[in-house]
């Protein structure tokens, strides 16, 4: 082989190790900023969240979040959380590898771990994972070698015919396609399917779509031929529903099968005008470019939705997935990617709280209704911190004997600016937060120190408390209460009693009947708030061990004016006296309502006919000048 023979295979060499070098490079940055953006987003999130934390003791909501964190975030390999008292870490689910060990210790991935200071002392330290972002560059590596094998080969047989000696080429070829051959066989041993593309860096490695970086550039073309057409450019983002449930009930293979295949569907729709890309974990993008007006994006995006929810293949058994859409449409005026990309990101929010399975079209006042709610919990959160929140108490009697038989604590927020709230004002902020269960425990614990006070005054009354759905399907609910009630013991666990709704069972009723089995097991009783108002009640009530139900305050309200309501209170008492169970009437707003309600057979009620709600000193008097009306004793009934 002559000296410029030589030279040029040394510039065929460099030219085929320049794309490995530029992919490394490019994952290597891109698995970085992957890490800061997962731990920069899983700090802020506890830090919002999260009150302060000094002590071991105080670990508990740390380390549950953690628990629920970790799985999202399969790049953070572990969480270590430093406190006054002592060092806590948990651990990511394991991934296993898939390159060699010498190819870990060449790519170095991550140059440092990202640490978060606490209000109150704590510091959460995240540590980066290479294992998931180097199977991804392995992955790709041995893909693009195959490739470029073949292309050598191809070359060296070009090249072949232009040397002198056709013998000792010929034999000199046969040797490198041998090499080649066996190179590229042993890549594809190592190599799992995937999709041959010819741009491997701006492709999902498992879907084939183009991913965040391909999109991040066609997304700025598509924008700006937007501007220049005066024409509208949706952008859809389409997150799967539940799809950690799917990971863990039927494994991470099926997992990928399942994004696989919701990649091809959206395949099937890219063309000229419309672009699919993979975002990440279980998000995926379409631009919707070209469309003749809002009408035509709704079609568009309606059609898509449906398709991408028909049932997918698991092990070769149909699994129904749901999936939730968020729609930002650019009309006209200065708007960048990256916000239409939060707005259909804070679309995909709303349309999750909406019901899961549906589309919803960003509007501004969504985005300022999201900012203003999180500002709201926010304020939620420091009224909590700062002693704000308070409990009054509403009495709770039997009619026919005039005596006093519980109370129901009654959370209120003494509000700087607003006054005294009450809980439908600031609670649906946060129920579907870990605050929630925070101020489940305040209130439990403020309940029960009043109920001590009390009992040392001789007056011994069974107090009733809310338990927010979310709070109650803590897994460690039954220990939380055990040890809150270990902290009073002049309280008996018989005298308190906790109220849920129906729609607490909805998720795991077998949990909820354990759950309130064991509690019942402490001497706590049950009461179905609210009953007839939820889902299936019949059915619940045959399968959670309740003790009391309360009849809703909007069938008593109208009952003396409404036949319906009036039957559906009926049908409640004697629905309860069949399954043995006590009742007692919610809204009970005059003595017409209270007489009537002892005919039906329920004699236990509340409401603002008999007294509203107040603070815990003024209840001591209330009781001793409480006189029940004449009305409710048993002669005067048939006047009523």
């Amino acid at each position: 082989m002559g000296r410029y023979s030589r030279l040029l295979i040394a510039i065929l060499v460099a030219l085929c190790a320049f794309p490995y070098v530029l992919l490394c490079q490019t994952q290597v940055a891109g698995a970085d900023a992957l890490f800061q953006r997962e731990a920069r987003q899983l700090g802020n999130y506890l830090a919002a969240t999260l009150p302060p934390l000094s002590t071991a003791s105080e670990s508990a909501p740390l380390n549950a979040m953690l628990a629920a964190a970790l799985p999202l975030n399969r790049d953070l390999v572990s969480i270590a959380w430093d406190s006054r008292e002592r060092h806590l870490e948990a651990s990511a689910p394991a991934t296993p590898a898939r390159y060699p060990a010498w190819f870990g210790r060449l790519v170095k991935l991550h140059r440092g771990d990202a640490s978060f200071a606490f209000a109150g002392g704590a510091t959460l330290t995240l540590s980066p994972s290479p294992t998931r972002p180097l199977n991804r560059l392995w992955d790709m590596l041995v893909a693009q070698a195959a490739v470029g094998a073949l292309l050598i080969g191809l070359l060296i047989s070009l090249l072949a015919g232009l040397f002198s000696s056709p013998i000792a080429l010929l034999r000199r070829k046969r040797r490198v396609g041998r090499r080649l051959a066996l190179r590229a066989s042993a890549m594809e041993a190592q190599a799992e399917p995937a999709p041959q593309t010819p741009a491997c860096g701006q492709f999902d490695a498992l879907t084939g779509l183009p991913n965040r970086a391909a999109l991040s550039a066609r997304f700025e073309q598509a924008l700006a031929q937007a501007r220049e057409r005066r024409l509208p450019l949706a952008v859809c983002l389409f997150d799967m529903d539940y799809f950690q449930h799917i990971n863990e009930r039927h494994g991470p293979e099926c997992g990928d099968d399942i994004l696989a295949q919701v990649a091809q569907r959206l395949r099937g729709h890219a063309d000229g005008r419309h672009y699919a890309a993979r975002l990440g974990a279980d998000e995926f993008v379409v631009l919707l470019s070209g469309q003749a007006d809002v009408a035509a994006i709704e079609g568009g995006v309606a059609q898509l939705l449906a398709e991408l929810q028909l049932p997918y293949l698991c092990d070769a058994a149909p699994l129904t997935v749901s999936l939730s859409a968020g729609v930002a449409i650019y009309s006209g005026g200065d708007c960048s990617t990256e916000t239409l990309l939060r707005h259909a990101d804070h679309a995909v929010y709303q349309a999750k709280l909406t019901g899961r399975s549906r589309a919803h079209f960003f509007d501004a006042s969504l985005d300022r209704d999201v900012r203003t709610h999180h500002n709201q919990r926010t304020e939620v959160r420091l009224a909590l911190r700062c002693d704000q929140l308070c409990l009054y108490y509403q009495p709770k009697v039997n009619m026919r004997s005039g005596r006093v038989v519980g109370m129901e604590a009654l959370l209120r927020w003494r509000n700087p600016r607003r006054g005294v709230l009450e809980p439908a004002q600031f609670l649906p902020l946060v129920e579907h937060t870990d605050l929630i269960i925070d101020i489940g425990e305040w209130v439990l614990r403020q309940a029960l120190r009043q109920m001590q006070l009390w009992g040392r005054a001789g007056r011994h009354w069974v107090v009733s408390v809310n338990i927010a759905a979310r709070h109650f399907q803590r897994p460690d609910f039954v220990a939380r209460l055990k040890a809150i009630l270990a902290d009073y013991p002049g309280v008996a666990p018989s005298m308190l009693e906790l109220e849920i709704l129906e729609s607490s069972a909805l998720d795991d009723i077998e949990h909820v009947r354990r759950v309130m089995r064991a509690c019942q097991a402490l001497g706590i009783a049950f009461a179905l708030d609210d009953f007839g108002t939820g889902y299936s009640s019949l059915s619940y009530l045959k399968r959670l061990p309740a003790d009391i139900l309360k009849i809703d305050q909007s069938f008593v309200r109208n009952m003396l004016v409404n036949q319906d309501d009036l039957h559906l209170v009926s049908a409640v008492i004697n629905l309860a006296n069949s399954f043995k169970l006590s009742v007692i009437a919610e809204g009970v707003e005059s003595v017409a309502h209270g007489a009537r309600l002892m005919q039906l057979g329920c004699d236990l009620a509340q409401g603002y006919g008999i007294a509203r709600p107040m603070p815990a000193d003024a209840v001591p008097r209330w009781v001793e000048e409480f006189i029940p009306a004449p009305a409710w004793q048993t002669g005067a009934l048939s006047l009523v």
